[in-house]
């Protein structure tokens, strides 16, 4: 799948705020990281100072006069570093908004901000400013190579930064942000919130939240209850171009970049929250990565919800398509970042 060309930003003569320095806390959960010479924030540069849009490049159907999104390049390669801001006018000058960054999916090598289009004006419609964010993508397209991970974790805290720098122009408190993503968007959610520790919470909806058991099933064919499908070997082939390492038994030439890839990695006791919701269908992401990863959080000591949705596979729709488990998990984000 190609990715679609990007919106042209419009900007203005005026630069607002400065970018605030990136600061890299150390700590344990970084260990992988460091053992592979993965440093957060390398991969890319934050814009000198922020530029904004003249005005809204569109407006959202169906909401009021004063609601609109704007489209802003959040660091130096403005044609995948963007993002869509859904906001109201008058909330400019503010600081009490709550924020979701929706990412989106695509096996981390494809589509763009265009999909979540729908889930970001939903979350808008819930009272939330919303960033819907592009980043660079691990398959190559048009004049761009392809960048692996964590380059995809990276431009996710990337947005967060510019979002907090720039946070009274959308009215939002820089300390009442969360991440969603869904699928592949998932696994980032969980690891850019887990690794940075920046924002307050992270929703994942049929997230690659274990992508090592999908490269072990891919390999051996079954892991107890799980069977390899033509899906998920999709799917492990899209991870493998992520993290452009070959997925060895043996651990040892690869392992380190691959723990980085692992949302549980940077699980602890002191990490922000998630909301995790699963088909019991899924056929691209194995069953017992639910199990997995609630094991995990409960041995970190991590707060955490799991929500296994009986009859659906792998698909988005089966949270914000059903209003009794969209309105559960919308009332757990705002409790999350109050």
């Amino acid at each position: 799948m190609r990715l679609g060309r990007p919106v042209p930003l419009r900007r203005s003569v005026l630069p607002v705020l400065v970018l605030v320095a990136f600061a890299v806390a150390s700590g344990s959960s970084r260990t992988a990281d460091a053992q592979v010479g993965l440093v957060p924030l390398a991969a890319a540069r934050a814009p000198a100072s922020v530029t904004a849009a003249a005005g809204p490049s569109r407006t959202i159907a169906s909401t009021a006069a004063t609601a609109a999104v704007a489209t802003f390049a959040y660091a130096l390669d403005d044609s995948s570093q963007n993002l869509d801001a859904y906001y109201d006018t008058r909330w400019v000058g503010g600081s009490g908004r709550a924020a979701v960054v929706v990412i989106h999916g695509g096996s981390w090598a494809n589509a763009t901000k265009s999909a979540s289009a729908a889930t970001s004006a939903k979350f808008f419609g819930e009272g939330f400013a919303v960033f819907n964010i592009n980043f660079r993508v691990t398959a190559p397209s048009g004049r761009h190579p392809g960048t692996p991970w964590p380059a995809q974790r990276v431009d996710t805290e990337l947005a967060v930064r510019w979002i907090k720098a720039n946070a009274t122009r959308f009215g939002v408190d820089p300390h009442r942000i969360a991440l969603y993503g869904s699928s592949s968007a998932g696994q980032i959610a969980l690891t850019a919130s887990g690794y940075y520790r920046s924002v307050r919470a992270a929703v994942s909806v049929a997230g690659v939240l274990q992508p090592h058991r999908v490269m072990d099933i891919a390999v051996k064919g079954t892991i107890g209850a799980d069977r390899r499908t033509e899906q998920l070997v999709t799917l492990s082939q899209w991870e493998s171009l992520a993290v452009q390492c070959p997925y060895l038994s043996t651990w040892v030439e690869c392992g380190g970049r691959w723990r980085t890839f692992k949302p549980e990695t940077y699980f602890a006791s002191v990490a922000p929250p998630f909301y995790a919701v699963m088909g019991d269908q899924d056929l691209v992401v194995p069953r017992g990565t639910f199990s997995g990863i609630e094991y995990w959080a409960d041995r970190a000591g991590q707060r955490h919800v799991n929500i296994l949705v009986p009859g659906f596979g792998h698909s988005e729709s089966m949270l914000t398509g059903s209003p009794t488990r969209w309105a559960a998990m919308i009332a757990w984000l705002r409790r999350e970042t109050a």
